[in-house]
Formats: structure tokens, C-alpha cells, sequence
């Protein structure tokens, strides 16, 4: 797999960071100016991992396919328990089973990346 960090205000120590634990990892933050430049690098990829932010619900307003990760105590808009958002049907949600739990979300995506 080759990986893209949608980071835009990235800093040199944390490319570093990430470029050391990921391999084959990639960043154009420097050639990122706004949505459009998201939009148009996002509409490039097979599969968009994220956190609750504005790329989240950029790439699922896009129809691209986007996985979210979400924390035990998400945003309303998420709901309870569902794994899929009624807002986005291209959108699967990952939650996390007790607070600040993340390892058993990454686990589990990284499972489906994998297809197990």
C-alpha cells in the first residue's frame, strides 16, 4: 500500500515521524492550498482513512470511499452505534468500544484494509 497524508500544515518533524513508521508514505501539503487542491488530490486515491474533520466529510460529499474514525463520545451527527452514516453512503464508520481506546479502531480497519 502506498499511503498520502492529507495533513496540510504538516511540520518537517512530523513528515519525518511519519515517513520513519510508514512505509511508502507521501505528503502534498506544500502544494495544498484549498479544498479544490484536497478534492482534486483525494480524487485520486482508492480509499480515504480519517478522523472527524473537514477532509471527512469533504471525500464522502465527493463519493469517495471514506473510512472514519471516530472516538467513543463522537459528534451527534454520527449517531449511537451504527456503522454507516445516513448523510454519506460511501462513508463506513469505525468507533471506538471505550474511551481514548484507539488501538482496537486502528486494529480493526487495518483488518479490513487487509481484508480479514
Amino acid at each position: 500500500h502506498d499511503y498520502v497524508c492529507l495533513q496540510k500544515d504538516i511540520t518537517p518533524d512530523e513528515l519525518n515521524y511519519l515517513k520513519q513508521h510508514v512505509a511508502n508514505a507521501y505528503s502534498f501539503a506544500q502544494r495544498v492550498g484549498d479544498f479544490v487542491d484536497t478534492a482534486a488530490i483525494c480524487s485520486n486515491l482508492d480509499l480515504i482513512i480519517t478522523v472527524d474533520t473537514s477532509v471527512a466529510h469533504l471525500c464522502a460529499a465527493l463519493g469517495y470511499k471514506t473510512w472514519l474514525l471516530l472516538p467513543y463520545t463522537p459528534d451527534w451527527r454520527w449517531g449511537i452505534d451504527q456503522t454507516f452514516s445516513p448523510w454519506y453512503p460511501s462513508m463506513t464508520l469505525y468507533r471506538q468500544g471505550a474511551n481514548r481506546s484507539w488501538d482496537e479502531v486502528l486494529l480493526r480497519a487495518g483488518n479490513a484494509l487487509n481484508g480479514r
